[in-house]
């Protein structure tokens, strides 16, 4: 699937960075239309902060397409971090240890996806 994200990148001209196209590949590795949806949000952010003096959104592409998986696949994480942004700061366990103690679902029952995108991401910043 790298490779479907790379090729959809070069065919139209996008310029994603690898590490974008890691991510996106990545988490969509059996769907390539989430990757096109993907890339079409990612295009869209961009678009909004490019207005921004003093501001270089492809400096930060990586981390804007890993907030918007995030924000798409584990809103329940992605709503924790906002109410609680020193939350990002933490080390990986003790992140773990917080997500263990969310509710993502009405049920209550724990999403470990969540656990396991941690795991399989390292951070950038």
């Amino acid at each position: 699937m790298r490779a479907f994200a790379q090729q959809l990148s070069e065919n139209n001209h996008l310029h994603f960075k690898p590490d974008t196209l890691y991510l996106a590949s990545r988490e969509y590795s059996k769907n390539p239309r989430r990757i096109i949806q993907l890339f079409n949000n990612l295009l869209s952010e961009e678009e909004l902060y490019s207005h921004l003096q003093d501001f270089n959104i492809k400096e930060h592409e990586a981390l804007l397409c890993a907030h918007l998986i995030m924000k798409e696949e584990y809103p329940t994480l992605c709503k924790y971090v906002a109410e609680h942004p020193q939350f990002i700061k933490e080390d990986r366990k003790t992140i773990i240890n917080h997500l263990n103690n969310i509710s993502p679902k009405e049920e209550g029952q724990k999403d470990n996806n969540i656990e396991a995108y941690l795991i399989y991401t390292e951070p950038n910043i």
